[in-house]
């Protein structure tokens, strides 16, 4: 039987892969932020009709990056996990906006506050899916959870 690595290499090897989806999806909002400055604000045109294809345009160098840098050992093709990133995208922003509708509609919360909150939750959410689901690598905790070798 393998041996498993120690529970700090497997920390650490968590933490790297999060940061890196971080990085990653930092680099994403960057790109939306400057786009919907060029559309909107610089040419004029409504942001209702930015918002979506910037997201997805976003969202797509995402996942590009998120396949060949954070999430490199997966074995799913580049192409097939592109739809679950792109869902579990969606639904994401649900719980964020979600998130924020609450806080300041119910809590009184400002927005900048509101988001900060939500934010983290839905980030958790979608590594978690990205991880387990999209990229495949979390049938090694599935399988440790059974074992009960997780830690």
């Amino acid at each position: 039987m393998k041996k498993q690595p120690a529970l700090s290499e497997r920390i650490k090897t968590i933490t790297k892969r999060l940061l890196k989806y971080a990085v990653s999806a930092g680099t994403a909002s960057l790109i939306s932020i400057a786009l919907i400055f060029l559309l909107v604000d610089a040419q004029g045109i409504p942001y209702l009709y930015i918002i979506a294809p910037v997201f997805i345009f976003a969202h797509s160098i995402n996942y590009i990056l998120n396949h060949q840098w954070c999430f490199k050992e997966t074995s799913r093709q580049l192409h097939k996990g592109y739809a679950y990133f792109i869902g579990f995208g969606i639904i994401g922003l649900g719980i964020l906006t979600t998130g924020i509708y609450f806080f300041m509609t119910y809590l009184g919360f400002s927005a900048a506050l509101a988001y900060g909150i939500s934010l983290p939750v839905s980030g958790t959410f979608n590594f978690v899916m990205n991880y387990t689901i999209t990229f495949q690598l979390g049938h090694e905790i599935h399988h440790k959870l059974k074992k009960k070798q997780l830690f």
